[in-house]
């Protein structure tokens, strides 16, 4: 393995681009956050805690013991206090070192390396604290894993994002989990790294890098169902109610317009959020009260005769209702006629 003659520090140009060199070596992300670059097709992440160091997606096989010679000797001698695995892949699954004890941190239902997890994450919003370093995972099963989770460092302000943008297993699932990762992270995250590519700097910059994402995601998921006339009928739930429009939008007539309503189904206590932007709509649950285009409050009743025929009726409304009009102007008409197969 090669190795770097100094630290390398990542440096943003003004569009806020990170940029330097393009070799490998030791870089400095942010203060007490170190990557190992371009040694493997991985990058493993050092994460500096109270007495040690914490390893964030180790490398493959030998390298990972390459890495962490590389860094000692830019850093220091500090031991390994934690191991935190985001997915299973092979890209990462090298144990830092089989005679250390130390936490082995991975997502629900996950094999991790060559040991199994001793500490389990099950729920998004859970926190833990390793060598004084605070934690908060998403769990983001279903999407380029069977098991994965993204990871935010609240003391760092910094937002580590699973995958690397390959094949998905589920578009829909993977947008839907960006559209949580901005309402759960983007307003607190100064810098975004993962273990594939450079960081992104900034909130807006970050914010907006998700957002992209997620609308990709989306219009690849929803442009399918529409092209193959999937469109559903028997919705029950907010959500389904709300695919039956996303799904039928066509890309032409949405054009570059952008278009936001924030729902409140009072009947159930619960606030959606739906963004029309890049010729894709999509839509999350949320707690925020950002600003909208036409806020609504309304039964799920109501609701689906208003995402059906376009009418609020006596819903309450702030903003232009002429918004929703807009949108489903924008859609195929349902065919429940469709053909299930053809010879």
């Amino acid at each position: 393995m090669a190795t770097a003659e100094h630290v390398e520090t990542d440096f943003a140009d003004a569009d806020g681009d990170f940029v330097g060199t393009d070799g490998h070596g030791l870089f400095e992300v942010i203060s007490g956050i170190y990557q190992v670059r371009r040694f493997d097709i991985s990058t493993m992440t050092l994460i500096e805690g109270a007495t040690g160091v914490i390893v964030l997606d180790p490398r493959t096989g030998a390298e990972t013991a390459a890495a962490l010679a590389l860094y000692r000797r830019h850093r220091g001698a500090r031991p390994v206090t934690a191991v935190i695995h985001t997915h299973p892949p092979a890209d990462h699954a090298c144990v830092v070192d089989p005679d250390i004890r130390v936490p082995i941190v991975a997502p629900e239902h996950s094999r991790a390396g060559l040991f199994a997890p001793t500490a389990e994450i099950r729920a998004t919003g859970e926190a833990a604290t390793y060598d004084g370093v605070e934690f908060v995972f998403q769990l983001t099963p279903g999407t380029g894993a069977p098991a994965a989770m993204n990871v935010h460092l609240p003391g760092h302000r910094a937002l580590c994002l699973t995958r690397r943008g390959e094949r998905v297993r589920d578009p829909r699932t993977r947008s839907r989990h960006l559209a949580e990762a901005i309402e759960l992270f983007a307003g607190e995250s100064e810098v975004l790294f993962a273990a594939h590519h450079r960081p992104i700097r900034g909130r807006e910059r970050i914010a907006g890098y998700l957002r992209a994402q997620r609308d990709l995601y989306a219009y690849l998921h929803n442009q399918s169902a529409r092209l193959m006339n999937a469109h559903p009928t028997d919705a029950r739930t907010v959500t389904q109610l709300f695919d039956t429009v996303a799904v039928r939008l066509v890309p032409e007539r949405a054009g570059e317009q952008r278009l936001s309503i924030h729902w409140v189904v009072t009947d159930l206590a619960e606030h959606y959020r739906m963004e029309l932007g890049n010729a894709v709509l999509v839509h999350f649950p949320t707690r925020r009260d950002d600003p909208a285009d036409l806020t609504v409050e309304l039964t799920h009743a109501q609701l689906r005769t208003a995402l059906t025929t376009g009418d609020l009726g006596s819903a309450r409304c702030c903003g232009d209702p002429a918004v929703l009009r807009r949108v489903l102007a924008m859609t195929d008409a349902p065919d429940p006629r469709f053909a299930v197969g053809t010879p």
